[in-house]
Formats: structure tokens, sequence, C-alpha cells
């Protein structure tokens, strides 16, 4: 983005005002920059403000979805003669600038800026010419004085270490503080405090920067659905840049400075609705349960606490097992004699005393120096380094401004053999590192799986589990992952795209002279690709994709030359692709997909996420009877354990906090649970897919509005609510518009529970419900379809009388044995385990060994190392130089 910024630059022949004197009208010359900086900030309208004459300017409005795509909308001419232009206060979100407000004149400047920051309502861009970092340093604070801060993702767009300057251009990236929050807040009163706090997204230079690239770096390791604590979060700046394009369910920033709290939760808790602060000391967080957070970052810290054992100890309880310590100290912070010359630094910390302080609680996964300049040791600015965890040279040791800890809580989710010691940086992020055992450098036999799932503490548990298991059996797994695992895995991990418009990004060069053309069945699975973006691609984007992604696959099983393909859901147009390609090389492939229950897999025999095995296989037509001691076997493990497939917030509240928030009193509550990849209608139309799947409703929408028309005349009684599945784009728009209540950020299993009535098509949640004794009506054929173990509606004008009946609970004793006996037997017969402690017969131990009896003969064949080395060095020689993509 920074590039596209000095391109845009260039042709404005920048003279010190807007864009340049008598630059080009915003055009098509914008349309890429606008495009990176609507999809980096997630921005739907973005306003440019450019220099058109001597005096006026060229205001234009341009809008997108979000996602990138964006177009221009409209351009106006307004007047510059005097202050202020005849445009709304507020009415700009994010706000657009070539060049620095005004002349040189600092007071032009100042009222230029007091003006920006009237129109927005947001975010401000500013890409200006710079002949030195004294002057952006000055730039900004001219900026700060005029009420604007830092954004959070600053620091993102300036990677810390890196060059403050692009080509002699400088970015600034700018928020606005809110009215009340400035008002009470001043520069003027922060100065005061600055010994012991200062927001560092309101002040220039590098200590403030090299604060902000911590949380940044902090920020990377992330992953959505976290539960994160910023233990001694200050005036929240930090906990902010956590929250900011995270994905987290929850930052909860923590400080014992009644002030400190209240600045934080004006300041930034205002405008981050997964972000709240407050009052307590990191030493004593018993309002905290054990487990109950995902992450702690905690920088800055130890030195000021009188006692850093018992705030590391309160760290690890709150953690879950698996979860991460995030922390730093400032190294050897003393003067010639030796001293401690800081009265607030209660402790002086060396690399011995943080190492080892942090292991008595924490394994290691990596450490990380960091250097600023300016400060403490020789003024080199070296941005954040990861460095040997147990042995960092003496110079480390030494000439550290401050150490920075990336630890894990042990646990039994958390196998003992993760790869550990420092990893290898890529920038200020860490990434993941193979340690490559004995048995890799000697396997033959190559595994070869895709990985579409979060990394979870119990998606690692898995993963790590399936590889030992797979190398007892002599075989070596190699994963491509979508995300990558931080800390790394004892395995091969590789990014892997997502979507097929991502291949043909990060291998470009594989598109140019490709045969762009599709079949038939090809056109499908495209559009079936294009539909997982919101706003969707196009399908020349789709066919590039298609052909980088022939290439991709059957590069990857020329060079691995793997023995098994283990890929991930069927419903995704890579594993189809990869599937066929497998076959027309005559390679074993199974396809699993997460369980109909949570913590389980499916293996699948002819796709479709196992619902067809589960309908048709012929031992599906006889279940044995209902075992009763091993259904509340079953249901005590969910009921007690509470395992997710997708991350969810906590219910502290339960089911009774839910009914009390939608005010429903007596009435009866149906939830209706939107599913996936089916039940939005992306399989194909029509004939056998129509009678197959759905009775009578064709997408998830048309089903919803149904449910609110029969639920509707009822409402004195009955009230309906909709959760959406958690990556399904729709944004139900005909519903929003009907009033229809639609819940997201909610607990799954609280709001079942809340349920008297579960309403669904293709969700795994509607075997879950079963768990919780509640009647689920069926409105598609589903696994459950024909058991008569739910209220099934058959067609469309049935809808009302099973909705009456399940309401009612009609037959509902030998409906609910039927549907135990059902789920238990699916425990027993389809399911694998995937965790230690599910109680399925199969487990993945099981699943390893039918793998390696499945495996084609490796006789002759090179170590899988070696193998994995080549493919590794293939995929980097082709892959986009300026892309993040890292094999």
């Amino acid at each position: 983005m920074k590039t596209v910024a000095t391109e845009t630059m260039e042709t404005s022949n920048s003279s010190g005002h807007i864009g340049g004197s008598s630059g080009p009208r915003p055009g098509a010359e914008w349309t890429g920059f606008l495009q990176g900086l609507s999809a980096f900030l997630e921005a739907n309208v973005i306003h440019v403000l450019q220099w058109d004459e001597a005096d006026s300017i060229c205001f234009s409005r341009w809008t997108g979805a979000g996602d990138g795509n964006v177009a221009l909308q409209e351009t106006r001419v307004i007047s510059t003669t005097g202050l202020p232009w005849p445009l709304p206060a507020g009415g700009c979100d994010v706000l657009v600038l070539m060049g620095w407000p005004g002349e040189a004149e600092d007071s032009q400047a100042r009222s230029w800026l007091a003006e920006l920051r009237r129109l927005t309502n947001c975010a401000v861009w500013l890409s200006f010419r710079c002949a030195s970092e004294a002057e952006l340093f000055r730039r900004e604070q001219e900026a700060f004085d005029c009420g604007f801060r830092k954004h959070p993702l600053m620091a993102a767009l300036r990677p810390f270490g890196g060059p403050l300057l692009q080509d002699g251009v400088a970015v600034l990236l700018l928020e606005k503080i809110p009215e009340a929050a400035l008002a009470a807040d001043p520069l003027q009163r922060l100065r005061l405090e600055r010994d012991l706090h200062m927001d560092m997204l309101r002040e220039a230079g590098l200590r403030a920067e090299a604060h902000l690239a911590r949380y940044e770096w902090a920020r990377q390791q992330l992953r959505p659905g976290m539960v994160v604590l910023d233990a001694a979060c200050g005036l929240g700046y930090g906990s902010a840049i956590l929250a900011c394009k995270t994905g987290v369910a929850q930052v909860l920033g923590v400080d014992r400075s009644p002030w400190v709290v209240e600045y934080a939760q004006l300041h930034y808790g205002v405008r981050h609705a997964r972000l709240r602060f407050r009052e307590a000391d990191v030493q004593d967080l018993a309002f905290l349960p054990d487990g109950c957070v995902d992450a702690v970052v905690s920088f800055e810290t130890l030195e000021h606490v009188p006692n850093p054992e018992r705030a590391l100890r309160e760290f690890c309880r709150v953690l879950r097992p698996g979860g991460f310590f995030m922390g730093s100290v400032p190294n050897l912070w003393v003067d010639e004699q030796g001293r401690n010359p800081l009265p607030q630094h209660l402790h002086v910390y060396d690399y011995e005393l943080f190492h080892d302080q942090v292991a008595r609680h924490f394994r290691w996964r990596a450490l990380l120096r960091q250097n600023a300049g300016g400060g403490w040791k020789p003024r080199e600015w070296i941005g954040i380094q990861a460095v040997a965890v147990d042995n960092p040279d003496e110079a480390a040791r030494r000439d550290a401004e401050w150490w920075i800890a990336l630890a894990e809580k042990p646990g039994a989710n958390v196998s003992a053999t993760a790869s550990e010691g420092s990893s290898k940086p890529d920038g200020a992020k860490v990434r993941s590192e193979v340690r490559q055992s004995g048995s890799f450098a000697n396997s033959t036999r190559v595994i070869l799986a895709t990985n579409y799932l979060l990394w979870t503490p119990a998606t690692r548990w898995m993963w790590e589990r399936l590889g030992q298991e797979l190398e007892r059996q002599g075989c070596q797994l190699v994963l491509l992952s979508t995300t990558l695992p931080e800390p790394a895995m004892s395995f091969p991990v590789s990014l892997h795209p997502y979507l097929l418009r991502d291949v043909a990004q990060q291998f470009p060069g594989w598109t140019a002279e490709a045969d762009l053309s599709a079949t038939k069945s090809e056109l499908h699975w495209l559009r079936a690709d294009i539909s997982r973006v919101a706003t969707g691609y196009t399908l020349e984007q789709a066919l590039q994709g298609l052909a980088a992604f022939r290439r991709y696959a059957r590069g990857l099983l020329e060079h691995l030359r793997p023995n098994f393909l283990l890929l991930g859901d069927d419903t995704l147009a890579q594993t189809a692709l990869f599937r066929r390609l497998a076959w027309d090389q005559h390679l074993p492939v199974l396809i699993y997909e997460r369980g109909l229950l949570p913590d389980t897999l499916m293996i699948e025999s002819r796709g479709i996420q196992a619902w067809s095995d589960a309908r048709t296989h012929w031992l599906a037509q006889e279940i044995p009877p209902l075992n009763p001691e091993r259904f509340a076997e079953i249901q005590r493990y969910y009921l007690t354990r509470r395992p997710q497939k997708y991350p969810q917030p906590d219910s502290p509240g339960g089911a009774a906090d839910i009914r009390s928030r939608l005010g429903l009193g007596r009435r009866k509550l149906v939830v209706f649970l939107g599913g996936g990849y089916e039940a939005n209608g992306h399989s194909p139309k029509g004939g056998i897919r129509d009678r197959f799947f759905f009775p009578g409703f064709s997408t998830t929408e048309e089903t919803l509005l149904a449910l609110w028309r029969a639920v509707e005349p009822r409402s004195r009684d009955v009230a309906l609510v909709f959760k959406p599945h958690p990556l399904d784009p729709n944004p139900y728009v005909v519903a929003t518009i009907e009033g229809i209540p639609i819940l997201r950020e909610v607990n799954v299993h609280a709001l079942i529970e809340a349920a008297d009535v579960v309403a669904a098509q293709f969700t795994t949640l509607q075997f879950e419900a079963v768990l919780f004794d509640k009647p689920v009506l069926l409105l598609a054929r589903s696994a459950w379809w024909g058991r008569q173990a739910t209220y099934e509606v058959e067609s469309p004008d049935l809808l009302e009388r099973r909705l009456e009946e399940s309401l009612q609970q009609d037959q509902w004793p030998e409906i609910q044995a039927r549907a135990r006996q059902f789920v238990t037997w699916l425990m027993d017969t389809y399911l694998v385990g995937a965790g230690p402690e599910v109680p399925a017969r199969r487990n993945l131990s099981d699943l390893a060994a039918y793998i390696a009896r499945l495996a084609v003969d490796a006789r002759g064949m090179l170590p899988a190392g070696q193998r994995w080395e080549r493919c590794r060095c293939w995929l980097e020689e082709h892959q986009a130089r300026s892309g993040g993509w890292r094999a």
C-alpha cells in the first residue's frame, strides 16, 4: 500500500498543497491505492481531497464493501478561500489527502488539520513529501496538537525497524479523538504523567514507536475468537491495537490506576465493542476464573510490581492450557555504577532473571530483543529480532534494550513434543520453523494433509497427536494450512491459500500464459469459491486461480510425491479439484471434516460432509437399541466440557441471562441455527440436489423468512431468534429489515439451553441440541432425515403444523429416545475422537493405522525430508516476492 501511495504522489506533481498543484482528478490512477486502503481499514466509504486549482479542491466520494473493491461515486469542486468548507461535520469516515495540509507556515497547517478533524468521523490518511525523520515526527506532533492520534493500525502500516520514509514520502494514518475524551485529557495533562503513563498513539518519536511495535507484534500472534488479557494495560492504546482486525472475541485491559482505566475506557473502549477495561492489580486477578483466557499480554510490567512471581503465577492460572504469555522487560537499565536510577522500576532485569522467571510457569517458545536507539543502550535501531531462547549471544545479552517473551502454558491439550526454541523472524512476526527429527529424516512415506480449521488448542492437539501416531506407523505428516501455527509444529506446515483467487495472487507467474478455461463441473466449483467472499470476486479472477491451482497441485504431487492424501472439507473447490487430480495419479485419498459433534472428525467416502454416508450406507439402515449408560457418558462429556468448533464468547449468566436480555418472559423461544455451505444454496440447483437435500426451502434466508411468517402470528406466546453460521458471509439484509433478531456474538451452548425448540437445516449444532434434550425442528434432509428423531418439515405447507408439534412436544418421549439412540450410534460408528478424552470408539491412533495401511508403497523413494526440502524450494522459487506467503 505504501508503494501505491508513493506512486500516486508521483502523479500529483506535489508542491506542498493537497495532492500538488493542478494534480489529476481522482480517477483510475487512484483505484488501486483506494482498494488497498479500503481493505486495510475495512472501510465502506472513503472521501478524497485533492488540490484542483490555486483556490479550490476536488472532493470525491468512493464507496465499496470493505473488501477492497471501490468505485467512484461523485466529485465536486470546493473553494478553499475560507474555512470552514461547505461540508458537513463528521460526514467522512475515512478522509484521504496526498500532501501535507496547507503551506509551510505551521499556523495554516493547524487550521487545515482542525478542518480535517471537523470533517472526519474516524480516520485520516496523509501521504506527503518529507525531508527527514525529524520533520515527520514534527508533523505527527502537529496532528496530535489538533486532536488526532495515530490509528491503532499505524504500526502495521509502518513496521518497526524499517524505513520511516519511502522514496522521500511519509505516511500518517490518524484517528480522530472523541470530543469528550479530548476535553477530559488534553496533551498537557498526559505530559504530567509522562514518567509512568503515556498514550503512545499520541506521542511522536522512535521510543513511542518501540512501544507500539511490541503490541503490533503481539497482535500478529492472535487468532480469531481468542479472549485476550492485557495485564497492566496503561492508558489502553495497546489494548486497542490488539482488538483491531484480529477477530478476537474480547480484549480485557486491567490496570490498578483508576484514572488510567477511566482514560482507556473513554478513549478506546467507546470505539471497540470487544474491548473493555477494569481496575485490578495484576498480582491478584481473583475476579477471573481459572483457564478463562487464550492469551495474556503484559509489556513493561514485571519491573514495576512488588512481586513479579505472583503476577506470572496469576497469568498462568487464568490462561487455558496451550494459551500464550507475551511479555517484555527492560534489559539492564542501570547507570555507570550498575545501580537502578529509576524509582518507578522496582527490579532490574537481565536475560537470566527474565528467562528463569518465565520458565518457572511457562514453556518458552521464542525470545526476542528490541532496540529503539537513543535510550539506555548503543544508538542502534534494529527493531525486533528473534534470538536463541537458551543461549543468546553476549552482544545481545549486553546491548538489547528490551527482552520480549513468547511462552506457552503447558497442559493436557498441548503435546510435550512441540517445537521449542526461537523461530525465524519475518519482520516483527515470529514465523513457524520445522524441527526435523530423526524420523523425519529417515521416513519415506509422506502423508500430505490440508487444514482449513482455526488454530485453537484443540486443533493443535489433534494435528500434533495425528503426526505422532503417523510417525509410529513409519509415516511423515506434511500439512498445508490456511494459517500457520505459532509456535511451530514438529512436522512441516506450509501456508496454503484458502480461495482459488488467492492462489493466482500468490503465484502470479503461473497465470500469464495459462489456459483460462474450465469444464462444466469446474465452473460449478468456481462459482462456489466466489460465493465464499461476502461480495464475491470476478469470474476472470476465478479462472486465473483455477489455472494457478492446477500447477500448484500438480507441482506438489510431483515434487513431494506423497503416498497418501488426507484432504479437508469436501465443499471446498480446492478439495474437489485436488482429489480428482490425486485419483488421476492413482493416489489414495480420504476426505475428512469436523464431526457432527465437537472434538470429533468424520471420514467421508462419498463427500458432502458425510451426510450422504450417514444416510445411504447399508449399516445406517439398522441402528442398535439405545444404551442409556452409553448415551449418559457422551452427554456428560459434552455438558461438562462444552467443546467448541468455533470460538465463541463465554456466557457467565447462561440461558437465564440470554432469555432476560431477549425480554422473553414466559414466551417460548425458537432458535434457528444457520448452516454453512449446502444450507445457503451453494450446491448445484435443481434435479437430484433438490430432492436429496431440500424438501422445500432452498436457502437459509428463504427458510428464515418462512419461519418468521409462521412465528409472527404467535408473537404473544413465541419468539424467534436467528444465529447465523460463523463463516456465513450473507448479511441477511431482508431479515434485518423484517425485524428478525439476529445474534452473532453469542455462546451457542447457552443459546441452545435457552431454547424451547431448535430449528435447523444443515448444521452440526442440531446434534448438540439432543445433548441438551431440546426438540429439533428439521427443515432440510440432513443426516437426521427419516429417523423419526426430529419434527421433520417434509414440505413448506407443513411448517406451521410441525412447528406447533415441536412447541407442544407432541410424542416427545419417543422422539427423544430415537434422537439419543441415533447420536450414540453416530459416536460409536462414524465419528473419530480428535481429543484425548472424547468418548468415541475410535481415535486418532486408529485413523493413523488405517492411513498407513492404505498408503502406497514407498520403496526406492527419497527420504521424506529430502522430498519436502525439494518441494519447499520449488514453492519459494515461484511465490510472489512482494507477498507475505511463506512455505
